[in-house]
């Protein structure tokens, strides 16, 4: 399911929402790393997906600039640190066609990892696939690390790509820095690390968008602005926070959620709404901080949070409604409401 696009069709009242999905086919790349002056057609799309391959011969100095699968140049570099290393070439007959081109030649080092970063890339989760066969032994492995569950990869080539021998795939979550880290060292059987290329593919990015309007408080002026940062997954939900902005301080509060759509219903007097349809689920209580009679506070929340207060509401896929209710007893509702944010929830 492609969830940006299903975001966007939920959310048509948001018109800026729908710009995310060219920006998002935009962070996908290809790698090949060889010094054969072979480049790979846009047409193969190994065991990830087709389009314009960047063909980078280590070992390199500073940053490297690539383009998308579109041909796209952008903010994305390549970095490497770590192992001094450099191109090798082998020569296999069982490897043929586009295969070869990609697998035959490679980054390699031995028991001192190699490191490698993109660095520019928009936050989100994204689909890696990295490619470390050693053609000479079929027993060799490459073990790829600060990568989901630190593949390995290596075995008897069929004479196609193979999941587990030819190349691992994981998934990724890049927060707000821009970056993605790979690092790759032998995983037995030889003293080599081999990688050979690496396509990285976004499938999911938070998007948060404000909705609805906040309700006045007891100081004027003072009224809760709602935002998120970091990436909201269910694989990584503590990289996630919304926030109130801030609010009355030493006031208790908590944050609401539904994954019913948005809404915006009056409660009170004071011009608030609540900002998603019910069923309607809350967190637990917690204080704002600061002082009280003062605008310095601030409820934070994180999506573990969330999640743990009604395990099984929300899943990769939603896109989830919410806001805040505090405590303000000199209002004359003796409470007050932040505006909403919705925002989607990726793997």
């Amino acid at each position: 399911m492609n969830l940006i696009a299903t975001s966007c069709r939920a959310r048509l009242f948001v018109a800026s929402a729908c710009l995310f999905v060219n920006a998002a086919s935009a962070q996908s790349f290809n790698v090949d790393f060889s010094d054969n002056g072979v480049a790979l057609p846009p047409s193969y799309g190994a065991a990830g997906m087709p389009g314009v391959w960047n063909t980078v011969a280590p070992p390199f100095l500073g940053s490297v600039p690539l383009v998308d699968t579109l041909g796209n140049a952008g903010p994305v570099v390549l970095l490497h640190q770590g192992a001094s290393s450099s191109i090798t070439n082998y020569v296999n007959p069982a490897f043929t066609g586009h295969e070869a081109t990609l697998l035959l030649d490679g980054w390699n080092v031995g028991d001192v990892p190699g490191i490698m970063r993109f660095n520019g890339l928009q936050p989100g989760v994204y689909e890696v696939v990295v490619y470390g066969i050693l053609p000479p032994q079929p027993t060799w492995k490459t073990k790829f690390l600060q990568l989901g569950s630190n593949p390995s990869v290596g075995g008897a080539y069929s004479g196609s790509l193979q999941l587990g021998v030819t190349h691992a795939i994981e998934q990724a979550v890049v927060a707000s820095d821009g970056q993605l880290r790979i690092d790759w060292v032998h995983g037995g059987g030889s003293l080599a690390g081999f990688f050979s290329g690496v396509q990285v593919r976004k499938l999911c990015e938070t998007n948060p968008v404000a909705t609805c309007s906040a309700s006045a408080t007891s100081i004027p002026g003072c009224q809760g602005s709602m935002s998120g940062t970091g990436v909201a997954s269910v694989n990584a939900p503590s990289g996630f926070t919304i926030h109130s902005g801030s609010i009355i301080g030493s006031a208790n509060g908590l944050a609401y959620f539904g994954v019913s759509g948005p809404a915006a219903i009056s409660l009170g007097t004071q011009g608030g709404f609540i900002c998603a349809n019910p069923p309607l689920y809350r967190s637990a209580i917690k204080s704002s901080g600061g002082t009280s009679g003062q605008c310095d506070g601030q409820l934070n929340f994180t999506l573990a949070e969330l999640l743990a207060s009604h395990p099984g509401v929300v899943s990769a896929g939603s896109t989830v409604h919410a806001g805040m209710w505090f405590r303000d007893p000199p209002n004359p509702d003796t409470f007050a409401l932040t505006n909403g944010l919705t925002f989607d929830v990726c793997p």
